[in-house]
Order: C-alpha cells, then sequence, then structure tokens
C-alpha cells in the first residue's frame, strides 16, 4: 500500500504492507477529530483507501507503524522491488545513468554537470542536488535499500573547505539496472 503524510512541515511517502496499510487506517478512524487535524494522512491499496486529515500528535504513532514495517520489510531482495523502475522520477533515473555510465566513482559536481549539460536538467550547483536526488530514494525503500543500491563516499574538501562525495553504484543491483537501462 503507498501511504502519504503530508502537512506545513513534514512530507513523507512510503510504500507499506497490506498490514501496516490497514493499521494506519484504523489508527486514523480511532484518532478521529482529536487536535488540531493539519495534516493530510492519504493510504491507498488494491483492497481500501483513506483520505483524511490527522493531529500532529498522531505523528509520531505513524512512524512507529511505517519503522516497525520497514524493519520487516523484503525490498532488500536479491533484486529491484517490481515497482522500481515505475516509481523513479525522472532525476533519479538520470542519476543512476550517469553513475552507470562510468567504470569509477563519480563526484557530485560532475554529477550535476552532466545533469545540466548533458540532460537539460536543473539541479542546484550545491550538494544539496544530489542529496535531493538520493534522499528521494531513501524515503521510497528505506536506508538499507538505498545503502545495497548506491555507495558513496568524502573523496576531498573542495577550497571553501566543503566536503565533496563520490558516488557509485552498488554491486548487488548493478547487473540488473544495466540490464533495465541497456547499458
Amino acid at each position: 500500500m503507498q501511504t502519504e503524510l503530508e502537512g506545513d512541515w513534514i512530507h513523507v511517502e512510503r510504500s507499506v504492507s497490506d498490514e501496516a496499510g490497514q493499521d494506519i487506517i484504523s489508527m486514523a478512524v480511532r484518532a478521529g477529530g482529536d487536535g488540531t487535524n493539519n495534516v493530510s494522512l492519504s493510504v491507498s491499496g488494491d483492497e481500501s483507501s483513506f483520505n483524511g486529515m490527522l493531529a500532529d500528535s498522531r505523528i509520531p504513532e505513524y512512524i512507529e507503524i511505517v519503522i516497525n514495517d520497514e524493519a520487516d520489510d523484503d525490498t532488500r531482495g536479491d533484486s529491484l522491488p517490481d515497482d522500481f523502475f515505475d516509481r523513479l522520477s525522472p532525476r533519479q533515473r538520470i542519476f543512476l545513468k550517469i553513475l552507470l555510465e562510468h567504470d569509477e566513482p563519480v563526484t557530485g559536481p560532475d554529477i550535476r554537470d552532466e545533469m545540466r549539460n548533458k540532460y537539460n536538467q536543473d539541479v542546484a550547483d550545491s550538494g544539496s542536488g544530489t542529496a535531493g536526488i538520493i534522499s528521494g530514494i531513501t524515503r521510497k525503500y528505506g536506508k538499507g535499500f538505498r545503502d545495497d543500491l548506491l555507495q558513496g563516499t568524502v573523496s576531498h574538501h573542495n577550497d571553501e573547505g566543503s566536503r565533496i562525495f563520490e558516488h557509485w553504484i552498488g554491486d548487488k543491483y548493478e547487473e540488473e539496472l544495466r540490464d533495465h537501462f541497456d547499458m
């Protein structure tokens, strides 16, 4: 099931099991109108769906259900999740292609330059441009999956003292990614 929690200060999108989705819906229905309902909650799946408002005070319950579900998550299997390529944003798709095109680690500034010059993408000059792409993958599939998919380390510090990261595709899914992108 897909869940989305959105408010002024929070935006979370997660895929959860049907059981966790039902738990989130039950929690939201039980909560009813307790407190200031200023966070939008959406849960959708094959069998049921829910759209409503949730109080800020209920966010920890939502997070606990999602985290407990991720602890049992099977997305760290031997192959990419079935919906992986369907859920990639255009920038995430380009980011992965750039990493696959290189046989060695690629620095964040080089990735952002290629995104702008080769793929006509508008990305920030700072590390937030690549960090946002990577965090989007983490939000969708969790940190463990991201760590299997992408590798990275601090390469060096630039003249201003900022850390420069380099990134590469992890071994676990590289062949499957190359097959998908015909590389």
